[in-house]
């Protein structure tokens, strides 16, 4: 099976390309570093499965797995975060994707996890379930990923470059946020965010 890794991390990258030549016959065709260049790799490699990070410069890791599922339901994608925060593995988890794992798993866990999305299986490591809050506020993946950046700090507009959407629909996409989360701008929304660890450090 041909496979492709991104990660923004260059150790990583390499180690796991070691583990998966050296563990597995499957072939590592390329790797990316951000999010814009996975999409490019992966149109001109159309792998198996793609190995990713959450933390992808470059127009979101989100939005690149939508992406690739968008151009190919055969394509599988498999998360391999560090992330602790609840609320970004709860929308990775409602997503499309085929699997989320921690970096931490064990080598056994995650070249079984590989072979399992390959087959069609979907897999939540237990870790990763037992951190799932039930507190919701029904956000899309979209306003999701626009809290994400506007939690960050971005502009409007560095929002609409990074999500290839306009301003106008940042705007309403905040609107709608606020309405959800219950405050009335953006300063209580970041300090809402803040308070209930919506986002872990890395993000921020």
């Amino acid at each position: 099976m041909k496979i492709i890794i991104a990660d923004d991390h260059a150790i990583f990258r390499d180690s796991l390309n070691f583990l998966l030549s050296n563990k597995t016959d499957h072939t590592v065709v390329a790797m990316a570093e951000n999010s814009a260049q996975l999409k490019l790799l992966a149109a001109e490699h159309l792998p198996d499965l793609v190995l990713i990070d959450y933390h992808m410069p470059e127009g979101g890791s989100l939005a690149a797995a939508e992406y690739l599922k968008q151009k190919s339901s055969k394509i599988k994608v498999l998360f391999l975060t560090g992330t602790q925060a609840s609320f970004t593995l709860k929308h990775i988890t409602e997503s499309k994707v085929d699997g989320v794992l921690h970096k931490e798993e064990p080598v056994e866990v995650i070249l079984d996890a590989i072979d399992r999305v390959l087959k069609g299986e979907k897999i939540v490591s237990p870790c990763i379930l037992d951190k799932l809050t039930d507190t919701d506020f029904n956000l899309t993946g979209r306003e999701f990923h626009t809290l994400s950046l506007i939690v960050l700090g971005q502009t409007s507009a560095e929002i609409a470059g990074a999500m290839n959407i306009s301003s106008r629909t940042v705007d309403k996409h905040k609107e709608n946020i606020m309405q959800k989360m219950g405050v009335s701008n953006v300063v209580q929304l970041v300090a809402l965010a803040h308070r209930l660890q919506m986002f872990s450090e890395e993000n921020i």
